[in-house]
Protein backbone atom coordinates (compact mmCIF):
# COMPACT_ATOMS: atom_id res chain seq x y z
CA UNK A 1 0.00 0.00 0.00
CA UNK A 2 1.39 3.48 -0.99
CA UNK A 3 1.52 6.45 1.55
CA UNK A 4 1.06 9.36 0.73
CA UNK A 5 3.09 12.60 1.10
CA UNK A 6 0.73 13.26 4.66
CA UNK A 7 1.31 10.15 6.58
CA UNK A 8 4.73 10.05 5.76
CA UNK A 9 5.29 14.02 7.24
CA UNK A 10 2.76 12.47 9.89
CA UNK A 11 4.64 9.80 11.22
CA UNK A 12 7.69 11.76 10.94
CA UNK A 13 6.43 14.00 12.95
CA UNK A 14 5.38 11.71 15.87
CA UNK A 15 8.78 10.46 15.67
CA UNK A 16 9.89 14.04 16.65
CA UNK A 17 7.15 14.46 19.19
CA UNK A 18 8.45 11.06 20.87
CA UNK A 19 12.31 12.49 20.90
CA UNK A 20 11.57 15.46 21.92
CA UNK A 21 9.41 14.24 24.89
CA UNK A 22 12.14 11.50 25.42
CA UNK A 23 15.06 14.82 25.46
CA UNK A 24 12.42 17.27 27.68
CA UNK A 25 11.97 14.48 30.28
CA UNK A 26 15.60 13.46 30.53
CA UNK A 27 16.71 17.47 31.33
CA UNK A 28 13.70 17.57 33.54
CA UNK A 29 14.81 14.35 35.43
CA UNK A 30 18.41 15.65 35.72
CA UNK A 31 17.37 18.91 37.74
CA UNK A 32 14.84 16.84 39.55
CA UNK A 33 12.38 18.98 38.53
CA UNK A 34 8.73 18.43 39.45
CA UNK A 35 6.99 18.63 36.25
CA UNK A 36 4.00 16.82 34.14
CA UNK A 37 2.77 16.76 31.05
CA UNK A 38 -0.89 18.02 29.74
CA UNK A 39 -3.17 19.01 27.09
CA UNK A 40 -2.80 16.64 23.45
CA UNK A 41 1.10 15.41 25.00
CA UNK A 42 -0.83 13.89 27.85
CA UNK A 43 -2.91 12.66 25.78
CA UNK A 44 -0.77 10.59 23.82
CA UNK A 45 0.71 9.25 26.80
CA UNK A 46 -2.62 7.63 28.01
CA UNK A 47 -3.45 6.24 24.48
CA UNK A 48 -5.70 8.58 22.97
CA UNK A 49 -5.62 8.59 19.15
CA UNK A 50 -4.62 12.05 18.84
CA UNK A 51 -0.96 13.18 17.48
CA UNK A 52 -0.16 16.46 19.25
CA UNK A 53 1.18 19.17 16.96
CA UNK A 54 3.88 20.45 20.26
CA UNK A 55 4.13 19.53 23.87
CA UNK A 56 2.70 21.22 26.84
CA UNK A 57 5.33 20.69 29.88
CA UNK A 58 3.65 21.87 33.39
CA UNK A 59 6.29 23.20 35.89
CA UNK A 60 5.96 25.20 39.92
CA UNK A 61 6.52 29.25 38.40
CA UNK A 62 9.50 28.92 40.77
CA UNK A 63 11.15 26.78 38.31
CA UNK A 64 11.21 28.70 35.13
CA UNK A 65 13.73 31.14 35.24
CA UNK A 66 16.04 28.03 36.28
CA UNK A 67 14.88 25.60 33.52
CA UNK A 68 15.29 27.95 31.05
CA UNK A 69 18.75 28.94 31.72
CA UNK A 70 19.51 24.46 31.70
CA UNK A 71 17.82 24.49 28.79
CA UNK A 72 20.12 27.82 26.97
CA UNK A 73 22.94 26.10 28.60
CA UNK A 74 22.40 23.14 26.19
CA UNK A 75 21.64 25.05 23.57
CA UNK A 76 18.33 25.42 23.18
CA UNK A 77 16.74 28.57 22.45
CA UNK A 78 14.36 30.68 23.71
CA UNK A 79 11.21 31.34 21.32
CA UNK A 80 9.25 34.51 21.98
CA UNK A 81 5.45 33.08 22.80
CA UNK A 82 3.62 35.97 21.06
CA UNK A 83 1.19 35.55 24.03
CA UNK A 84 0.06 38.80 25.56
CA UNK A 85 -2.70 37.54 27.59
CA UNK A 86 -1.57 34.39 29.19
CA UNK A 87 -1.88 34.33 32.66
CA UNK A 88 0.59 31.97 32.90
CA UNK A 89 4.70 32.38 32.80
CA UNK A 90 5.80 30.33 30.01
CA UNK A 91 8.83 29.83 27.38
CA UNK A 92 9.07 27.81 24.33
CA UNK A 93 11.72 26.23 23.08
CA UNK A 94 12.63 23.98 20.00
CA UNK A 95 13.68 20.25 19.63
CA UNK A 96 13.60 18.22 16.79
CA UNK A 97 11.44 20.67 15.07
CA UNK A 98 8.80 20.21 17.84
CA UNK A 99 8.02 23.53 20.03
CA UNK A 100 7.82 23.03 23.63
CA UNK A 101 6.01 25.23 25.65
CA UNK A 102 7.35 24.93 29.29
CA UNK A 103 4.61 26.68 31.21
CA UNK A 104 4.49 27.57 35.05
CA UNK A 105 1.60 26.95 37.33
CA UNK A 106 1.60 26.02 40.21
CA UNK A 107 -0.82 23.08 40.14
CA UNK A 108 0.99 20.07 41.60
CA UNK A 109 -1.79 18.86 44.07
CA UNK A 110 -0.47 15.18 44.47
CA UNK A 111 -3.27 14.05 41.21
CA UNK A 112 -0.58 13.27 38.59
CA UNK A 113 0.27 9.65 37.98
CA UNK A 114 3.49 8.29 36.31
CA UNK A 115 2.23 6.44 33.06
CA UNK A 116 4.79 4.17 31.40
CA UNK A 117 5.54 5.59 27.66
CA UNK A 118 7.85 4.13 25.38
CA UNK A 119 10.14 2.48 28.27
CA UNK A 120 9.89 5.31 30.67
CA UNK A 121 7.35 6.99 33.04
CA UNK A 122 5.63 10.43 32.17
CA UNK A 123 3.89 12.31 34.83
CA UNK A 124 0.85 13.29 33.72
CA UNK A 125 -3.27 14.04 34.74
CA UNK A 126 -5.26 11.60 35.14
CA UNK A 127 -7.63 11.33 32.06
CA UNK A 128 -10.44 12.56 33.59
CA UNK A 129 -9.02 15.91 35.13
CA UNK A 130 -7.97 16.45 30.79
CA UNK A 131 -11.04 15.40 29.65
CA UNK A 132 -12.62 18.44 32.31
CA UNK A 133 -9.62 20.26 30.79
CA UNK A 134 -10.83 19.87 27.43
CA UNK A 135 -14.53 20.57 28.17
CA UNK A 136 -13.67 23.59 29.58
CA UNK A 137 -11.97 25.09 26.42
CA UNK A 138 -13.17 26.77 23.38
CA UNK A 139 -10.60 24.87 21.00
CA UNK A 140 -10.02 21.20 21.27
CA UNK A 141 -13.51 19.85 21.33
CA UNK A 142 -13.14 17.26 19.25
CA UNK A 143 -10.97 15.54 21.24
CA UNK A 144 -13.25 14.65 24.13
CA UNK A 145 -15.25 11.98 22.21
CA UNK A 146 -11.57 10.29 22.01
CA UNK A 147 -10.98 11.13 25.44
CA UNK A 148 -14.27 9.43 26.81
CA UNK A 149 -13.62 6.20 24.29
CA UNK A 150 -10.31 5.73 25.99
CA UNK A 151 -11.46 6.01 29.50
CA UNK A 152 -14.38 3.57 28.49
CA UNK A 153 -11.15 1.52 27.02
CA UNK A 154 -9.28 1.66 30.04
CA UNK A 155 -12.04 0.92 32.45
CA UNK A 156 -12.90 -2.20 30.55
CA UNK A 157 -9.21 -3.21 30.90
CA UNK A 158 -9.10 -2.66 34.37
CA UNK A 159 -12.39 -4.78 34.99
CA UNK A 160 -10.87 -8.14 33.00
Amino acid sequence: MKQNHYNVDMNKHLVNIHKALGFVADELEKQKANWFLGASGALMVWGVDVIPNDLDIIVPTSDLEKLEKVFKSRGINRLETGDTDCKYLKFKIEIFNIQAEIIGMDVFDGEHLQVDFQGRKIPVNPLEKELEFYQKRSKGKEKIDLIKKRIEELRNINLT
